[in-house]
C-alpha cells in the first residue's frame, strides 16, 4: 500500500490474482480503498476484442482467463509495446505449453511446475499488469498510433502518450527496441 501511494499508483490501477483460495484482494481492499482488479485465471476468457488487427472475441479463441492473458502478453510483445520483462518472465512465458485447441488453453500451473519445478509466477504477475493496462487503461494490442485530433486509441491525450511512451516508440529508450 505505501510504495503504491507513494508513487501514485490508485487502487483500480492495480491487479491482484485472487485464484485459488487466498484472497488478498479482501485485505488490500480494506487497507487502501475498493476497486482493485482481481483476477481469477481459471474462468472464461473476457470477451473482450483480440487486439487491433483482430475484432473477434477473445472468448472465441481462449477457454480460460491463464490463457488469455498469456496470449494477450504475445501479442503486446509482437507489435513491440512491452519493455524490460524480468528474464525469468521471459523464460516462464516461453516454456508454458498448449495443452488444448479450438479454443486455445495452456497446461495448468500445476502441470507446468511439476514439468519444470518452478511455478509461472514472474509471468502471471506480468500478465496481470497487462490485463491492468487492457481492461482499465483500454490499452489495445496493435494500437499504437495517435489520433490527429489529440487522443490517442486508449483515449490518453498525446502528451500523456509522450510522457509515459505509451506510444511504443522505441526512440525514448536506453536499450534498442528488439
Amino acid at each position: 500500500k505505501d510504495i503504491m501511494e507513494r508513487h501514485q499508483v490508485r487502487p483500480e490501477f492495480f491487479g491482484v490474482d485472487e485464484t485459488g483460495t487466498q484472497r488478498l484482494g479482501d485485505v488490500l481492499e480494506r487497507e487502501w480503498g475498493p476497486g482493485l482488479m482481481r483476477v481469477f485465471f481459471g474462468r472464461k476468457a473476457p470477451d473482450a476484442q483480440v487486439s487491433l488487427d483482430n475484432a473477434n472475441k477473445a472468448s472465441d479463441y481462449y477457454r480460460d482467463t491463464v490463457t488469455y492473458l498469456w496470449f494477450l502478453a504475445r501479442s503486446f510483445g509482437s507489435y513491440y509495446q512491452i519493455r524490460g520483462l524480468p528474464e525469468e518472465a521471459r523464460l516462464q512465458f516461453c516454456r508454458r505449453r498448449i495443452t488444448k485447441r479450438n479454443p486455445l488453453q495452456m497446461e495448468s500451473k500445476q502441470e507446468m511446475r511439476k514439468r519444470l519445478r518452478r511455478s509461472p509466477d514472474q509471468a502471471d504477475a506480468c500478465a496481470i499488469c497487462l490485463a491492468v493496462a487492457r481492461e482499465r487503461c483500454g490499452f489495445m494490442p496493435g494500437a499504437t498510433k495517435v489520433d490527429p485530433a489529440g487522443a490517442g486509441l486508449s483515449g490518453f491525450s498525446v502528451e500523456l502518450q509522450r510522457e509515459y511512451d505509451i506510444d511504443s516508440r522505441s526512440d525514448g529508450y536506453l536499450v534498442p527496441a528488439l
